[in-house]
Formats: C-alpha cells, structure tokens, sequence
C-alpha cells in the first residue's frame, strides 16, 4: 500500500520449532501535512536447522531471511503524485538433503535410514562425481535483490491523465539442490 496521511504503524514477533523467529513491522508517517509521507517496513525470519544427515552429523534447513524498503508519497499539487519505492530482500538458506539414489541402491555400503527429519548420505553425488558433492551450509537458496520503483500521475483533466512507470531491479540468485 502506498504510504498515507496517517501516523500508524505495526510490530509483530512469533517464535516456534527449532528456534524459528521472525519479526515484522510497518510504520507509516505524514512529513509534512496533506503533501509528503513515508512508510517504512521489513522483516526477518531465522530458523534452525530441523534435519540430520546421520552419516556426518550435519543439519539441514536452517533458514535466514531479511527484507526491507521505503516508500514515499509526494502530493505535488492538485494534479500531480509521485510515489517512490525502494526494497531490498536477502534470502540465505543453508542446503537440506535428500535421500539420494545411491543409498537406495542394493550394492551401497550406506544402509538408508529415513525418517521425516532425517536422511543417510545427504549431499553425495548419486553418480560418483566428488565435485558436485554438497558440503552442510552450502546455500541452497541464495538471493539478493533490490528494486527502485517511481511512479508519476498527472491528472491532466477530469478526462486524460498521464503515467509514467519507471523500475530497476537487480538480483543475484544462486540455487542448488541435492
């Protein structure tokens, strides 16, 4: 929602299995009366790890993710808006395993032992290949991402107005899985 001409806002915590927290929270203010206001947001979600690999000990399925952005509303005049947007996103999520075809076949020294949170062999690679094996924290999903976004309205008159849409985003994904 764009920002309005109201002072308000929101805060809210939560906590659950394996150490999940997350936080999120919203407060919009009037910077100068009837013509300029902001909004201010972001969020964060941390959670421990819920999966064993039994071979190695290692866990699996932490997450960490961060978010966040502004935006801004602008009343230039009677005829004219401009609203102004920057967000930003930081998702970092430690790889989880799978059980893979190698422990389910009869000639693997791995005896499988799955259960809903836990696996043998995690990360090995099924075909035998020791450079696409995954180590414990290697992200499995990795994002950055940042957007700017304005947007100009002109109201020409009641019948014809003109917008200008104007966005830059730019991410870096890395995803893997096992």
């Amino acid at each position: 929602k764009k920002p309005s001409e109201f002072l308000e806002g929101s805060f809210k915590l939560s906590y659950a299995n394996y150490s999940t927290k997350k936080a999120s929270g919203v407060i919009n203010v009037p910077i100068l009366d009837d013509s300029l206001f902001a909004k201010v947001f972001g969020s964060l979600s941390k959670s421990d790890c819920w999966q064993n690999n039994s071979l190695s000990n290692s866990r699996g399925y932490q997450q960490d993710r961060v978010n966040g952005g502004v935006k801004l509303t602008w009343i230039a005049s009677d005829s004219v808006e401009v609203n102004f947007s920057n967000t930003w996103s930081s998702y970092n999520d430690p790889a989880g395993y799978v059980d893979n075809l190698e422990s389910a076949l009869p000639t693997s020294a791995l005896t499988p032992v799955v259960t809903d949170n836990q696996v043998v062999n995690g990360g090995i690679n099924p075909f035998g290949n020791p450079a696409n094996d995954r180590l414990p924290g290697v992200p499995i999903y990795d994002r950055v991402l940042r957007e700017h976004w304005l947007d100009v309205t002109w109201e020409i008159n009641s019948e014809l107005s003109l917008t200008s849409l104007t966005t830059y985003r730019k991410y870096k994904t890395e995803s893997a899985r096992e």
